[in-house]
């Protein structure tokens, strides 16, 4: 009776072992291959040291991206469904998208993770092909007459950002907060 039970608590250690070294093989990743904050941090060091100022700036709706997968099927464009931004450390922030296209009555989606840096008139981007770095548009300021005196006009252009990921292309829209 004690070799049946003893034998019978190693089975069950042994499926424990072999059920969270799956898990944690086959739990999800992200597809940038840096995961923890430390070594994100650690590429945009000299950004930081450079400037400290928060810019913000927003993300426009009519931003896109252009897949080109093996099968074709999902080729094409993808526009912006969403986004989330997730400040990280002193001006860093992880850049959550997603896209979708719709082919006849499938829908499919696709999800890039960036992370950036931002300073006062500049974003730096990580990407696969390493750092893009971008001016911010500035803002045009024109002053019109009118019948009763003088009007000031702020324009915010907009910029758009190549960002190169897997399978093809982000072309992300920004323009300065008003």
């Amino acid at each position: 009776m004690d070799e049946r039970g003893r034998l019978r608590g190693l089975r069950v250690r042994n499926f424990f072992l072999i059920s969270l070294f799956l898990f944690l093989l086959l739990s999800p990743r992200e597809a940038f291959p840096l995961q923890d904050e430390g070594g994100i941090l650690s590429l945009f060091r000299e950004e930081i040291e450079s400037e400290r100022a928060n810019l913000r700036f927003e993300i426009l709706d009519s931003s896109y991206a252009e897949f080109d997968f093996v099968g074709g099927f999902a080729d094409g464009r993808y526009r912006l469904k969403s986004y989330r931004v997730k400040p990280l450390k002193e001006n860093i922030y992880r850049l959550e998208l997603l896209f979708e296209k719709k082919r006849g009555s499938f829908r499919y989606s696709q999800r890039v993770v960036f992370y950036f840096w931002q300073g006062r008139n500049r974003l730096v981007f990580l990407t696969k092909e390493g750092k893009k770095s971008f001016e911010l548009p500035d803002v045009e300021i024109n002053i019109e007459k009118t019948p009763s005196g003088y009007r000031i006009v702020k324009l915010f252009k907009e910029k758009v950002l190549r960002l190169p990921v897997e399978g093809g292309t982000v072309y992300l829209k920004i323009r300065r907060l008003k």
